[in-house]
């Protein structure tokens, strides 16, 4: 599969990355957000684990002119509950929904500081970086929906729902996945959708 690229970025596969180590020690979050701190700490120890095993696909977003690392985004596939997202009712049965994992997506804010005209540039990332591949990889492999969980900070779950167009699960159903699906790694987060495709 061809990795998107446009004027400003390409993406590229953590280990296909010259340097990918240094490059990734220079990742920070921005300090408005403590709670993203664990994005930072995944990209520089987890997301390498991860990959020699094949748990997750972890992709840098290079800057096409500096080749610096612009931001971050891991995949992987899974499933959830379809109640309240394909199906209306909602009742005990456990029937499931293949979809793809947005693990961890971030803006680096040392690029951020550093190319101050670059600030809200995440979204370009999300809309032709991280959709193309996703969208692509759904329709090969029957993953309607991408799926993840995100901090539940006002600000952020704002830019994921209204700029993103990621969705919510009622109340209800929001606190049986919370309970019971959500990995270890999200404490504290909530889960967000967003279907690829419709047949």
């Amino acid at each position: 599969m061809k990795l998107p690229s446009n004027t400003w970025f390409h993406c590229k596969h953590l280990l296909d990355v010259e340097n990918s180590l240094r490059l990734v020690e220079n990742f920070t979050i921005n300090p408005d957000y403590p709670d993203g701190q664990g994005l930072a700490d995944y990209l520089m120890s987890a997301a390498f684990h991860d990959e020699r095993y094949g748990e997750c696909r972890t992709y840098l977003v290079l800057d096409n002119k500096t080749r610096e690392l612009a931001a971050y985004f891991t995949l992987r596939v899974g499933f959830v509950s379809r109640k309240g997202i394909l199906d209306e009712q909602v009742d005990h049965s456990f029937d499931t929904l293949s979809g793809i994992e947005l693990v961890c997506f971030a803006v680096n804010h040392s690029y951020v500081i550093k190319h101050p005209g670059m600030k809200g540039f995440g979204i370009v990332v999300f809309n032709e970086m991280i959709l193309p591949i996703v969208s692509e990889i759904g329709l090969l492999a029957g993953a309607p929906i991408l799926y993840g969980y995100a901090v539940n900070e006002d600000k952020l779950m704002d830019y994921y729902v209204e700029k993103c167009g990621f969705l919510r699960l009622p109340l209800d159903l929001e606190k049986v996945i919370n309970e019971k699906f959500k990995p270890r790694f999200d404490r504290g987060c909530y889960f967000i959708y967003k279907i690829i495709y419709e047949n």
